[in-house]
């Protein structure tokens, strides 16, 4: 996406953070490093891109010690010197529990999304950072336990007549740092973009369209390969508490032509 202006002196090394992305529960400090000599890290926490220009100024702030994460933040960082290539925007997204959930686990892998204040619509997909726990060893997923995937994504509503339930059904998108589709591999799914997080609302068993659906692989014929979970949805402020908790969802694979 560079325009062929000239050539580069360099290439700067990306950003390194000292925390990866993940549950928190207790304030924490961040560093932010590069390895190439000379190049000033920019960051921004409001999810805008930093060092990019603004008007007359170039947006973001220079890192010049320990940044304190109190809550939940996303935090995004460049390196940049000048006459030379900037290293790749980088997002981490830290998410803060709050007591009431610090200890929930479940039988099923455990989603987390969270919009930062944006409310979620039948229009445009609006930015969330997702994190998934898988089920562990003990046969438990816990909810502080280490993310199997946590990134940035795009959430919107999905449905017509089901939009008007209680219990909403999402499309839901797996993106890059620049809001653009990028393949995961969620829950030992083969690697997509695209999913489906439906809200069994009017089955109140729950389960009849996994079934069905699991069924049929297993008879050797087509349908959308899906995992249970249960899924917290923050759309507000602050910590991820127990009135966030949107219940029992199904992770699916969104019908589509594909390799």
């Amino acid at each position: 996406g560079w325009e062929n202006a000239g050539v580069y002196n360099g290439f700067i090394d990306d950003v390194k953070f000292s925390h990866d992305s993940g549950f928190h529960t207790q304030p924490f400090r961040v560093t932010l490093a590069t390895e190439t000599e000379d190049a000033l890290i920019y960051y921004t926490t409001d999810g805008s891109e930093p060092y990019k220009m603004e008007g007359r100024e170039r947006n973001g702030t220079v890192y010049t010690e320990p940044l304190i994460i109190t809550q939940t933040t996303r935090l995004r960082a460049v390196a940049v010197r000048p006459g030379w290539k900037p290293s790749d925007v980088e997002t981490r997204g830290y998410v803060f529990l709050a007591s009431d959930v610090r200890n929930f686990t479940s039988n099923l892998p455990i989603a987390v999304v969270d919009t930062f204040r944006r409310g979620i619509s039948q229009g445009s997909p609006v930015f969330a950072i997702t994190g998934i726990v898988d089920v562990g060893e003990d046969g438990r997923a816990h909810i502080n336990g280490q993310p199997h995937f946590m990134g940035r994504s795009g959430i919107n509503v999905r449905g017509k007549s089901s939009a008007g339930f209680p219990k909403h059904q999402y499309h839901f998108e797996v993106w890059d740092e620049y809001n653009q589709d990028a393949d995961a591999s969620l829950l030992g799914l083969p690697s997509e973009s695209d999913w489906v997080l439906q809200g069994p609302y009017s089955d109140k068993s729950l389960i009849r369209n996994y079934l069905t659906y699991m069924w049929s692989n297993d008879m050797g014929r087509y349908a959308p390969r899906c995992r249970l979970i249960e899924m917290f949805l923050n759309t507000g402020s602050g910590d991820i508490t127990y009135s966030d908790y949107g219940g029992v969802y199904i992770l699916m694979e969104k019908i589509k032509r594909d390799e």
